[in-house]
């Protein structure tokens, strides 16, 4: 796996600058899914609905999380030469202006997706409710896959196109934030080809959540040896 922190330089590429602590992970190339543990996560392959652009959608991500989801103006497209992974299924926000929302039904720290043929124009967003959290534009997507090495141009399925960047992304929200809403976009004559939603909450604490842990099982420990020590002097 390949990270790849947000920060300096980069964070100068978002859109718009990240209100909220998000580090980000790439898979290795050829990856469609994430390798990451997880305490509760569920996926949506787009495998089950018919092709067509939908007014809205309803997602249980598979069925293995309590998860739920709304998707709000997808296109659901079969497999061609953009996508999707494992030459299933895809969705898509479909030529200039186009954009498709997804709501969660309660929040998550981890969001994952497997980003297919990226394009210019291509715009991903992560919302707390109405507070923009993080701003990813094609320039902030193309900095992170070039940064993480090569091998992420082309796809890794037959058939599919060898000119564009596909890679499967991690985003993990640090220092206790949350988000319930990613909303896809695309203000080129292309599309944003995706796949492989993947949502829900980390296994392991981040470091900050460490330190808090670990200071609060020292004040116990401190705790317990004063009430030894007064045990001590009083008998």
């Amino acid at each position: 796996m390949y990270k790849y922190i947000i920060g300096g330089i980069a964070a100068a590429a978002l859109a718009v600058p990240a209100a909220a602590g998000i580090s980000i992970n790439l898979e290795a190339p050829g990856v469609t899914n994430s390798t990451q543990a997880f305490t509760e996560v569920g996926v949506e392959t787009f495998d089950s609905y018919a092709a067509g652009t939908y007014t809205t959608l309803n997602s249980n991500f598979g069925g293995s999380s309590t998860y739920t989801g709304t998707y709000t103006g997808p296109e659901i497209k079969v497999n061609d030469s953009w996508g999707g992974a494992g030459n299933s299924q895809y969705v898509v926000a479909l030529g200039t202006g186009a954009s498709y929302t997804l709501e969660l039904n309660k929040s998550a720290d981890y969001f994952g997706f497997y980003l297919a043929a990226l394009s210019s124009g291509n715009m991903l967003e992560f919302y707390n409710g109405s507070t923009l959290l993080g701003s990813y534009d094609y320039a902030a997507l193309q900095g992170i896959i070039t940064a993480a090495g090569p091998g992420y141009m082309g796809s890794p399925d037959a058939g599919q196109t060898g000119s564009e960047y596909f890679a499967f992304f991690n985003f993990n929200f640090t220092d206790g934030d949350t988000y319930n809403k990613v909303v896809f976009s695309n203000s080129g004559s292309d599309g944003f080809e995706s796949d492989n939603h993947t949502v829900g909450i980390n296994a392991v604490p981040e470091p900050a959540t460490w330190a808090m842990l670990i200071a609060g099982f020292g004040l116990v420990g401190f705790a317990a040896r004063r009430r030894r020590r007064q045990s001590s002097v009083t008998a």
